[in-house]
């Protein structure tokens, strides 16, 4: 059993039906469950979420109101485990951002591996495999790879 954690992006093709991400994020996620492995949500992912989702769709969001927002966060709220958010994560960031010398939007994705790290957390599970550098104990995961990672 391993812990992963579910991207921003994971979460729009688990929730918008015209996302084709969809099929690939659905799968993804059920055959985790399915092998016993545990998918986890942090406050950052679901503060990204809101974000997306509530952005006009012609600024590259969902168009969602306040109340479908809400209504999605809490129903995947009920399905996936939320790990706190403490104050050793900042150190853990601080710390990755200085060696690896991220700046600007980077440290948002950078700030998650730190998160991974405190709460021993081994997988990420997203498509934007390319925004997470190589960090020891930390395997990036594109969905359509997940049956090599049972």
């Amino acid at each position: 059993m391993a812990l992963y954690l579910l991207d921003t992006n994971i979460l729009i093709g688990l929730t918008d039906a015209d996302a084709a991400s969809r099929p690939a994020a659905r799968h993804a996620v059920r055959t985790l469950l399915k092998q016993g492995h545990i998918c986890v949500l942090v406050a950052q992912v679901l503060i990204e979420f809101w974000s997306v989702s509530s952005r006009p769709v012609n600024k590259n969001g969902l168009g969602l109101s306040t109340k479908d927002c809400r209504a999605e966060i809490d129903q995947l709220r009920s399905q996936f485990p939320i790990l706190d958010d403490t104050a050793s994560v900042l150190d853990r960031w601080l710390t990755l951002v200085t060696q690896l010398q991220i700046s600007g939007n980077r440290a948002h994705d950078i700030r998650l591996l730190g998160i991974m790290l405190e709460h021993s957390v081994s997988y990420i599970l997203t498509f934007n495999t390319k925004d997470f550098p190589a960090v020891e104990g930390i395997t990036v995961v594109h969905p359509k790879e997940i049956s090599e990672y049972q």
